[in-house]
C-alpha cells in the first residue's frame, strides 16, 4: 500500500469506492462529487486529499481534510478547526492499516497548518453517523473526544408554512449575490456571528457555483444592512437544502429568522421539490425548536469528536 495525494486521475476511482461505500452504509452516507476534491479552495487542489493504493495501483480508500481557521478577532477560547473524514472500501480485509495510513498522512498535513495558525488552539475534528461505530471507535482510539453533535433535520414540502409577519423597519429580499461586493458584504455579517466557522470568498463562490439552482434570502434594515438570512437551493432530484440560518444579535428573538425559513420553504415549493433538509449544532438548542417550530424533524444524528493538536 501507498498513500497519494489526490489527481484528477483517481475522480473516477473516488466516486465509484463511495458508491460501494454507500451501499454499505447508507445511513446518514453523502455522495461528493469528484470536482470537490478538484476545486473546493480548501483542498488545495487535490493536495489536502489522500489516496491509498493497492501494489496494482487500485484504489482502497481516501480521505480529506478541510483547514477552517477561526476569524482572527474572535474570542480566544474558539479554536482553528481542520475537519477531516476518511473512507474505506468496504469490500477490502485489511480496512484498519488503510484507515491508520490515510488518517497519519492526515494528521502529518494537519500539524503544518496548526504550525501556520499561531495564537490559539488547532482541533481536528469529525462528524461521523452514530451507526458508523467502527469509524467512531477508531478516532477514539486515536485520541478524539465528543464535543457536540450534527442533527439532520427535514421537512415535507406538501405542506406551505405558516403565514407569519416581520419587523416593519425590515425588508426581505431573494438576491444571488452575483457581485463580488455582495458576496463580501454577505461574508463580513456571517463571519461575525459565526466566527468559529468562517469561509473564504472562493468557498462560498464555489459553494454557489455548485447549486443546480437556489437564492439567498436575507432580511435588510433601513440602512440597508443585512441582520439575517438563510441559504435555499437544491443539487438535483427533488429534495432542496435551507441552510446557513444566521441572525446578527439584537434582532433576535423578533422571529426573523422564522419569517426568513417560511420564505425558504415556499420558495422550494415554487420549484416543484418535494422536501427541505438543514444541519444543525445539538447544542443550538433555540435553533432546533425553531426547526422543529416550522416542521422540520430530526432524521439523523451525527456524533462530533476533536483531538487539539
Amino acid at each position: 500500500m501507498r498513500i497519494e495525494t489526490y489527481t484528477p486521475e483517481l475522480g473516477q476511482a473516488v466516486e465509484a469506492l463511495q458508491r460501494r461505500y454507500i451501499a454499505a452504509q447508507p445511513q446518514g452516507s453523502k455522495f461528493v462529487p469528484k470536482e470537490l476534491y478538484e476545486e473546493h479552495p480548501a483542498l488545495e487542489g487535490g493536495q489536502n486529499a489522500f489516496c491509498a493504493l493497492d501494489r496494482d495501483g487500485v484504489l482502497t480508500g481516501y480521505g480529506a481534510l478541510i483547514p477552517t481557521p477561526a476569524v482572527p478577532d474572535s474570542p480566544p477560547d474558539i479554536p482553528n478547526t481542520i475537519w477531516v473524514h476518511i473512507r474505506v472500501d468496504p469490500q477490502v480485509g485489511d480496512w484498519e492499516s488503510i484507515q491508520q495510513a490515510i488518517y497519519q498522512a492526515i494528521l502529518d498535513k494537519s500539524l503544518t497548518y496548526r504550525q501556520a495558525w499561531p495564537g490559539r488552539e488547532t482541533r481536528l475534528a469529525i462528524s461521523y453517523p452514530d451507526s458508523r461505530h467502527r469509524e467512531i471507535d477508531f478516532f477514539v482510539s486515536q485520541g478524539l473526544a465528543p464535543f457536540d453533535a450534527l442533527l439532520r433535520m427535514r421537512r415535507d414540502l406538501s405542506e406551505p408554512p405558516p403565514e407569519l409577519s416581520l419587523p416593519p423597519a425590515l425588508t426581505v429580499r431573494r438576491w444571488k449575490m452575483e457581485q463580488r461586493e455582495e458576496k463580501e458584504r454577505y461574508l463580513q455579517i456571517e463571519s461575525a456571528v459565526s466566527p468559529q466557522s468562517p469561509r473564504s470568498l472562493e468557498e462560498l463562490e464555489f459553494y454557489m457555483r455548485s447549486w443546480l439552482g437556489g437564492t439567498a434570502i436575507s432580511a435588510f434594515d433601513r440602512a440597508g444592512q443585512i441582520v439575517s438570512s438563510v441559504m435555499a437551493y437544491w443539487y438535483g432530484g427533488q429534495h432542496g437544502v435551507t441552510e446557513d440560518v444566521f441572525t446578527v444579535p439584537g434582532w433576535r428573538r423578533l422571529g426573523v429568522a422564522k419569517y426568513l425559513l417560511a420564505d425558504g420553504i415556499k420558495y422550494l415549493r415554487e420549484k416543484g421539490l418535494w422536501t427541505a433538509g438543514l444541519e444543525v449544532k445539538e447544542s443550538n438548542q433555540p435553533a432546533v425548536r425553531l426547526y422543529q417550530a416550522l416542521d422540520y424533524t430530526i432524521v439523523n444524528r451525527d456524533a462530533q469528536l476533536a483531538l487539539i493538536l
